[in-house]
């Protein structure tokens, strides 16, 4: 992504790093460095001081270790590594109907059996709305393969339902997707799941396996241009 591009992602904090601004008119005000963690890997964001106190204005204990939401800022490539320059940050129980257009949950082939994803079901239905949710599966090859679940199991993202399905498939493996994040290359139809009445099974096998990054659009990752 080229620099000063507007994202915003969604995902988990694993590193909050502070320390206290020692110049200009934030001088002696803290900021923050965080790491940003979903499916796709990680980013670093930088909370300036004046936005970080905002943030916590707000939202007092959201900018922790293992806190999901998203955040929301601009791209900086003036360092060797990208980075995101932050200038907001919205827990996930904020985020519900604003941001959240999709949710993935990354599963293994070798370590989720049918067993739980008939379990998956009824977590699912016990959080009705209308946010689709998409199963990313690792297969032994290397392979990804995108499942589309049906409309009858749409979700609101909440931190239970996000508790629940990492307590099902382990921690990490929740991913919420949303607009302005950044866009990955388009899959051609490579849907494994088609929208299913059926409530023996949670969605029917229609194709393809793709071999590519799975983020596509149909997961909601997109530039704002």
């Amino acid at each position: 992504m080229a620099e000063g591009t507007e994202v915003t992602i969604g995902g988990m904090i694993t590193r909050v790093k502070k320390s206290v601004t020692k110049n200009g008119r934030s001088a002696g005000m803290t900021m923050a460095m965080i790491t940003m963690e979903d499916l796709d890997g990680q980013m670093d964001g930088v909370m300036f001081a004046e936005t970080y106190a905002d943030i916590l204005k707000r939202y007092p204990n959201a900018v922790a270790n293992e806190s999901i939401g998203f955040i929301k800022g601009k791209i900086d490539r003036r360092r060797e590594t990208p980075s995101i320059v932050v200038n907001d940050f919205i827990p996930i129980e904020e985020a519900v109907g604003k941001l959240t257009t999709a949710m993935a949950v990354k599963l293994d082939r070798g370590t989720h059996d049918s067993d739980r994803l008939i379990q998956m079901k009824p977590i699912l239905q016990k959080h009705k709305g209308n946010i689709r949710v998409y199963l990313q599966l690792q297969t032994g090859d290397s392979q990804t393969v995108i499942m589309q679940l049906g409309r009858d199991l749409c979700v609101r993202p909440v931190k239970e339902l996000v508790d629940d399905l990492e307590l099902l498939f382990g921690n990490g493996t929740v991913q919420l997707r949303g607009d302005g994040a950044r866009r990955l290359k388009r899959l051609e139809q490579k849907k494994l799941f088609t929208e299913s009445e059926s409530d023996d099974t949670v969605a029917h096998v229609t194709t393809a396996v793709a071999d590519e990054d799975p983020a596509s659009d149909s997961l909601a990752r997109s530039d704002e241009d």
